[in-house]
Order: C-alpha cells, then structure tokens, then sequence
C-alpha cells in the first residue's frame, strides 16, 4: 500500500512539473514572437518607395506594442482560464465573452497611448448605431480599411464589444490567441480545403449578429500601405443575409 502511495505521488509530481515546464515555455514566448511581428510590419512598409523607411525607434515600438500585448492577454486569459473551462464543462460556452473582451479593450489603450499615440481622436462617435444586446434586432455589420497593426489597437478605443474575424494561425499566439478563443472571435483559415471553415465563418457571424453582438471585419483581408486592396464580400453577404446595417469605419 505504501508503495502504490508512493507511486501516485511520485506521478502527481511528474505530471505537475511537466504542466508548469509547458507553461514557462508558453509564456517566454511573449518576448519571441514579437520579432516576428516586426519583420511583418517592416514587409509592409519597405517594397514601396513612396514610404519612408521603418527606423529604429519604430522598430522597437513594434517589438513592445506586441510583447506588451501579448503579456497583458496572456494574464487576463489565464486569469479567466478556471471560470471558462468551468463554464464549457457545464455546456454553458466559455462564459466570459464580457470580461475576456474588457481585457482586450484595457490592453488596447495601454498599448495604443503608451507606446503608439499620445491620443486618438474619433470623428462622429455620436453617428454609432446601438446595439441590442437582447437579441431584439440584428447588430451592425463594421467595416474598416486595413494598413498597419495599430488598426487593431484603435478600433478596441470605439467602446463597443466587437467579434472578429482572423486567420486561423492566431489563435496558437501566446496571450493573443488565449483570450481570441475566450472572447469567442472567428477563426478561418485561409488556404487549402476551407469549405467548412467558410462555413463556420458565416454560421458563427450570423449567430453573433442576431444576438446582438457586432461583427468587425477588414474586408480587404490583408495589410497594405501602398495601395488599397479591394474589399472581398464576405462582411456585405453576411450584413445582407441578417439585414444588418453596414457602419464604415475609416482608419487614418
């Protein structure tokens, strides 16, 4: 009998030095990921001559913006991680869409005034349709032009909680992709056999939208800063089909 007591320690011992090594490696990944945020953002500005260079000083903004980010969902979706897993256990979703979105909304204005701009100003706030959160009539359909990731900081800054549309490679980003899934946003994948994940994109939206919570979505697709992409349709089939009011959003 002591042995097999013993045993049991030893593997309840394994197993719990095993999940926290995992979570130390998640975690250190806050500060490698980043970099590859910055090659991004440096792709973007560089192949056109019409724009200036990155320099130094931008580079490292990025490289914090993104490790900052990634940090504070990290904490807020750990945090949340017991009440969500409790909630999917007893078949009622993760049950903390509200507050995984208070902690996308707070980490967004630290990253967007603290490292990117000293202020935001947002003309015709008072031109926002409401939202019925009970269900009693479809929410808004948002649209908005893409070039740069600190779109994604300032859009959080409208104060209205959004559900977005994303490739499917975010969700495995540390913090980011944690508090995505807890917040309940649309993953897609975008290459190969997507049938389904369209699928799912247009059941998931049609879903939010009728209870009232509004879709976000950069129907261009992708990021540029030289020339403006064509928006694909998506957002307008899903707006039309829940005959949705379309609110354009232009990021400067």
């Amino acid at each position: 009998q002591t042995e097999i007591t013993g045993s049991s320690g030893e593997m309840s011992s394994t197993i719990y030095i095993t999940l926290i090594f995992i979570l130390e490696i998640y975690c250190s990944f806050v500060l490698v990921f980043p970099i590859a945020s910055v090659f991004q953002e440096r792709k973007i500005w560089n192949p056109s001559p019409h724009l200036p260079s990155l320099s130094f000083h931008a580079h490292i903004k990025i490289y914090l913006v993104n490790a900052v980010w990634m940090a504070l969902t990290l904490i807020g979706g750990l945090i949340l991680l017991p009440k969500a897993v409790v909630g999917k256990l007893l078949g009622k979703g993760f049950a903390v869409q509200r507050e995984a979105h208070f902690v996308e909304r707070t980490t967004s204005a630290i990253c967007t005034y603290v490292f990117l701009v000293p202020t935001v100003e947002i003309d015709g706030i008072e031109n926002l349709p409401p939202t019925s959160e009970d269900g009693t009539s479809p929410a808004p359909v948002y649209i908005a032009n893409h070039t740069s990731l600190i779109d994604l900081a300032v859009v959080f800054l409208l104060n209205k909680r959004l559900k977005w549309v994303s490739k499917d490679s975010v969700r495995y980003l540390p913090g980011v992709g944690l508090i995505m899934t807890l917040s309940e946003h649309i993953f897609i994948k975008r290459a190969g056999k997507n049938s389904k994940s369209v699928s799912n994109l247009y059941e998931k939206s049609n879903k939010a939208i009728q209870s009232g919570t509004p879709m976000f979505f950069f129907p261009q697709g992708t990021r540029k800063m030289d020339s403006r992409l064509p928006f694909k349709d998506g957002a307008f089939k899903i707006a039309i089909e829940n005959e949705s009011e379309i609110v354009p959003v232009s990021i400067n």
